[in-house]
């Protein structure tokens, strides 16, 4: 390993709806992509220039469930161009253009629909045992490389889950995406051998040392490994080093603790600005010889978003940085506060939230994912009230809400306090609303739960 000081490899990944700076109420996953969702990506693009990231992954540029069962038929010329524009935008910022593929899954409901050859008995899975399901494969890649050339791609295996027939369940579930990715993996090696593999493990445990034969084969062909969860660190820190040293991959996972708000949401309807409480757990992972970290997108129209967006990837290029001057420094070009007694509101406001919800949260240094609602995962379509629910403060103890309540409501009024000294006054405001929403909430579901 060498010695670098931060992560090669500092990744934003998401769906282009997460990106999105207003509600997006299509079924999930959203793929618009009209003149208000390129000026969202273009802003996030530039600033992930300016905040060194190496790449950004983009789910949802060319199809979302379905391909059509005639490829070219997947995108009208209109998007097939500000798809290629969009990609250069990305190139000319010194940024990998990297698209988020499905394998055998997450794209093939159509052409599952249309073809019983590759159907071994469910809707969303192409079977990872026919040869026909790889023709199929094989076709998505060819067109995707040879019409889009991005410069790389971010594999999904496992995150619907693996053919239910019964040859492919002959095989253990790890065994089984490492024959898919690795198969993927050698072909685009062959085919285009300068472009960025990674192999996301999304739905995949990594926990198990016996299984580390599949790992290295669904590496062998790959630059990276995002073992998204950090599931090889289940039985400990010793696991994932040991796992690390034997993979011929750059070895990397999310970047700890992560909101994940559905598209449908008011932009500012939470305040979770998580930043400082992650670098200890970069650091470890960089100790143990991790190289790469996947951050997932919020929209930065979020004040919080944008800051932890900022933050972290300043952070991600060189870990030796002291923490709380880099959040002091991106603070204060987000907000300009005219003193540092407003900077210092600043740092107060996102460390006592921060502090205050993951204080009340089991197992902290443990970082995951917060899923706001799982709605949007579910429905055909957003419906009120349930769409709005914030099911992650519904699954909070009624003492967490309350010391949650407590910093918010400190927050808001040094937000409240300082915003004269805020020199960018629209994101102050819409500071103040983010904080504001997010303790409307809390009372909510303070009242639901007397209540029952």
């Amino acid at each position: 390993m060498t010695n670098e000081p931060g992560f090669p490899h500092r990744t934003i990944s998401g769906w282009i709806s997460d990106f999105s700076s207003i509600p997006r109420l299509e079924p999930w996953p959203s793929i618009t992509l009209d003149l208000q969702m390129e000026q969202d990506l273009d802003e996030a693009i530039s600033l992930a220039e300016s905040a060194k990231y190496t790449g950004i992954i983009l789910w949802g540029l060319l199809a979302g469930r379905s391909w059509a069962p005639f490829l070219p038929q997947t995108v009208d010329n209109d998007r097939r161009e500000r798809v290629k524009t969009l990609l250069e935008a990305v190139r000319s910022r010194g940024l990998k253009a990297i698209m988020g593929l499905g394998l055998y899954s997450w794209g093939f409901d159509a052409i599952i629909a249309s073809s019983p050859a590759v159907d071994g008995g469910a809707p969303d899975k192409m079977c990872g045992s026919r040869p026909e399901s790889w023709e199929w494969m094989r076709r998505v890649v060819d067109y995707i490389f040879d019409e889009f050339n991005p410069d790389g791609v971010s594999m999904q295996s496992s995150d619907q889950g693996r053919c239910p027939c019964d040859a492919c369940q002959e095989v253990s579930s790890v065994e089984y995406h490492a024959r898919i990715n690795d198969q993927v993996a050698g072909y685009i090696r062959s085919r285009w051998p300068e472009k960025l593999i990674e192999v996301s493990t999304w739905g995949m445990d990594l926990g198990n040392p016996d299984d580390l034969p599949f790992v290295q084969q669904m590496s062998a062909h790959a630059d990276i490994l995002n073992d998204f969860n950090n599931s090889s660190a289940r039985r400990g820190r010793d696991c994932r080093k040991a796992m690390i040293a034997a993979l011929p991959v750059a070895f990397g996972t999310e970047q700890g603790w992560w909101v994940d708000p559905p598209p449908f949401w008011d932009r500012l309807k939470w305040f979770l600005p998580f930043s400082l409480s992650n670098v200890p757990y970069w650091r470890e992972l960089h100790d143990d010889g991790g190289r790469a970290i996947q951050r997932y997108i919020l929209p930065i129209v979020n004040p919080g978003a944008e800051v932890g967006y900022r933050f972290d990837g300043l952070m991600l290029a060189d870990l030796s940085q002291d923490p709380q001057h880099v959040l002091a420094g991106v603070l204060d070009e987000v907000f300009e506060p005219a003193s540092s007694a407003a900077l210092q509101g600043l740092l107060d406001i996102w460390q006592g939230v921060e502090n205050g919800f993951l204080n009340e949260m089991p197992h902290p240094e443990d970082p995951r994912i917060v899923r706001s609602s799982e709605v949007h995962y579910t429905v055909p379509a957003p419906s009120y009230p349930l769409a709005n629910r914030p099911e992650y403060l519904l699954r909070m103890k009624s003492e967490g809400l309350s010391r949650y309540q407590a910093a918010l409501n400190h927050a808001l009024a040094v937000a409240q306090t300082i915003r004269p000294e805020l020199r960018v006054k629209p994101k102050a405001l819409r500071l103040e609303q983010a904080i504001r929403n997010a303790l409307g909430d809390v009372g909510w579901v303070q009242t639901w739960k007397a209540l029952s």
